[in-house]
């Protein structure tokens, strides 16, 4: 398993036909916990401007946010909190409760509360985030939150990318489908007023122009692995930044969302 000790994130991309569902093998598993500062994974839908965030900071606590605009991401939950749902388990607009998870209602082994305290070894989140047009998609991610919240692994993810169509904790694609494999490519994430690129290749700078939808360019500069932008003082709305390297060329939106 990977153990990743710094601040990092994964970008990464419910019952009805399987031959919809994306799936995704996290090879090797990723682990998160251990370090000396506050380290969070991130699961972004292809169709939506939420994030799922879930973190692990430095007293053993593991939680979870729906971060970016209101009302476009929610959590299957059990008794106030992310439920911890078995292999199976029915995700859809039939389950009882989801609700958004931006305080202490994301916890998932946290200060004595959340459900993943104990028996929390290969077991599912059930998440559902809106399309732009208004519908719901619905997913799993299987992980482990390990015994005292020393840490978290995940482990794989599906997604039934059908808009409205309920999912099974652990569904996959008939067999006949091979499951995705994601190369590695820079991903975005948007976290407490700054813009987080990752995969950048380490050692190399990246010339940076980051403008809004009409062109207009708000800021530029350089940027290398592990660097970070202010983006607290731009207006909330879609941008689009550019990194260029040598010959590499490209073009990326986020979103920077509504305080």
């Amino acid at each position: 398993m990977k153990r990743l000790f710094a601040l990092c994130a994964l970008i990464l991309l419910g019952f009805g036909s399987r031959a919809q569902i994306t799936y995704h093998d996290i090879v090797p598993d990723s682990t998160i916990g251990g370090g000396p500062t506050l380290t969070f994974w991130v699961l972004q839908p292809p169709t939506s401007s939420a994030q799922l965030h879930i973190f692990w900071s430095m007293n053993n606590t593991v939680f979870l946010r729906i971060h970016g605009s209101f009302g476009f991401g929610e959590m299957l939950m059990t008794g106030g909190f992310p439920a911890k749902l078995p292999a199976g388990a029915d995700i859809s607009t039939a389950s009882v409760t989801w609700a958004e998870t931006t305080g202490a209602n994301g916890s998932l082994n946290e200060s004595g509360n959340g459900n993943w305290r104990s028996d929390a070894a290969d077991k599912y989140l059930g998440f559902r985030f809106k399309t732009m047009t208004g519908h719901w998609t619905y997913g799993w991610l299987k992980m482990t939150v390990a015994t005292g919240g020393t840490s978290f692994t995940v482990k794989e993810w599906g997604i039934q990318t059908t808009e409205g169509v309920g999912i099974r904790a652990g569904d996959r694609p008939p067999t006949s489908i091979q499951p995705i494999q994601l190369a590695p490519q820079i991903q975005l994430s948007v976290f407490n007023g700054r813009l987080y690129p990752f995969h950048l290749e380490q050692g190399r700078d990246y010339a940076y122009r980051v403008t809004d939808m009409q062109g207009r360019t708000i800021s530029n500069g350089n940027i290398r692995a592990d660097g970070s932008l202010p983006v607290s003082g731009m207006a909330s709305g879609m941008y689009v930044i550019q990194l260029v390297s040598g010959g590499y060329d490209q073009r990326l939106k986020f979103v920077v969302p509504q305080l």
